[in-house]
């Protein structure tokens, strides 16, 4: 509503970005991509300095709780999400000029995709980074059945993550999964996972 006020009487925020055109929207999408892909790096040097300090392979206490650094990850997220709303319109909650503005790039980015439109979408990209490099740091590792017991337990308290969308990007689920099913290749003992009850109990303890 401000910039409509801005621009003057009449004149829509969606109509100043008509006006505008494609080559303005596209250094924007180039720069909102940089930033996705920023703000993942960051996550991922947080949830890969708490991976590397676990011992997953000499581990033998069963979980009982998610670990301090996911839990840090997902505050990060939580505060990645809020300054993105600051940015882009949501997807569930944006007003009928700001659902204008995201209909304008999607047509002007050729509605491939492959834009950042919604705040989920910058957060999914970036949440895709970091799942990214958090499966390759389980790919090069090894566990014991309570290491592997415990990133389960971690990997389940990240499900909430698949909620951002990451337009042409791998799912967050499926990330996720391909992060438990690395750990299960790579347990040194017949893996053992935890049921689900007891997943959810320790998530919400």
């Amino acid at each position: 509503k401000e910039v409509e006020s801005a621009l003057g009487d009449g004149v829509t925020a969606a109509d100043a970005l008509r006006s505008m055109g494609p080559s303005f929207v596209e250094s924007s999408q180039r720069a909102l991509m940089a930033y996705a892909e920023a703000v993942g790096r960051r996550l991922a040097l947080t949830a890969g300095t708490s991976f590397e300090l676990v011992a997953w392979r000499t581990m033998s206490s069963a979980p009982r709780r998610v670990s301090e650094g996911m839990k840090m990850v997902l505050s990060q997220v939580a505060d990645v999400e809020t300054e993105t709303r600051q940015l882009l319109p949501s997807t569930g909650a944006a007003g009928e000029s700001a659902q204008l503005v995201a209909r304008d790039v999607e047509r002007m980015v050729g509605g491939s995709g492959d834009g950042i439109t919604y705040a989920e979408e910058l957060v999914g990209r970036a949440v895709a980074v970091m799942l990214g490099d958090l499966i390759a740091r389980v790919r090069a590792s090894t566990f014991s059945v309570c290491g592997l017991q415990q990133l389960q337990l971690d990997v389940h308290a990240l499900r909430g993550l698949s909620r951002f969308s990451a337009g042409d990007a791998v799912p967050a689920s499926t990330m996720l999964d391909r992060v438990l099913a690395a750990a299960e290749r790579r347990c040194l003992e017949t893996p053992t996972l935890l049921e689900k009850p007891i997943l959810e109990r320790l998530s919400s303890g």
